[in-house]
């Protein structure tokens, strides 16, 4: 779902949002098996694709389909209609980094007991020069000074707090 729009938003005539981002399916669409169990789905070894295996009336069949992370995709069938493969071309698969940085650096301790919000970086609770309080649609909620910020009056809800310090900026996310 999307939270707002920026910007013009146009509708056609059943109502869709114009312009609207679109997915197309790497294989043309397949004839449903009506009557059809499915008794297995499970990963390849490779994390790349996928095994299927069904009934239906009475038999036992299988689709095998993996992909490469250049967008390559390669269905094997054995089913009702014989053994085959086909491959088709979709859009390179998306990489998620899985790795993280670890930087040295005095990071701001986060408390929160119902209803203030605490915050101090080592000892030095002055360290904290702003604290800006905002929704998920980004609007400010609260700003305040100091190492201290009363909750007292927010309904439950995300809310994003960003923090000031003298000589860089945080930004913790807390659900009350």
């Amino acid at each position: 779902m999307i939270a707002s729009f920026a910007g013009e938003v146009t509708e056609d005539s059943t109502y869709q949002l114009i312009p609207q981002a679109t997915a197309k399916g790497v294989r043309p669409a397949l004839t449903p098996l009506k009557g059809a169990t499915v008794t297995a789905l499970t990963p390849n070894g490779s994390n790349s694709g996928y095994g299927l295996k069904y009934t239906l009336n009475g038999q036992t069949y299988s689709w095998d389909y993996s992909w490469t992370p250049q967008g390559n995709y390669t269905y094997v069938f054995n089913d009702q209609d014989g053994n085959r493969t086909n491959t088709y071309k979709g859009n390179p698969i998306c990489i998620i980094p899985t790795t993280s940085i670890q930087e040295e650096h005095n990071v701001p301790q986060f408390s929160y007991d119902g209803q203030i919000i605490r915050i101090t970086q080592g000892n030095d609770i002055q360290s904290i020069l702003e604290m800006h309080l905002y929704d998920v649609q980004g609007r400010l909620i609260r700003a305040q000074q100091g190492e201290i910020m009363s909750m007292n009056g927010l309904l439950r809800g995300l809310y994003f707090l960003k923090l000031t310090p003298y000589n860089s900026i945080h930004t913790v996310m807390h659900q009350p």
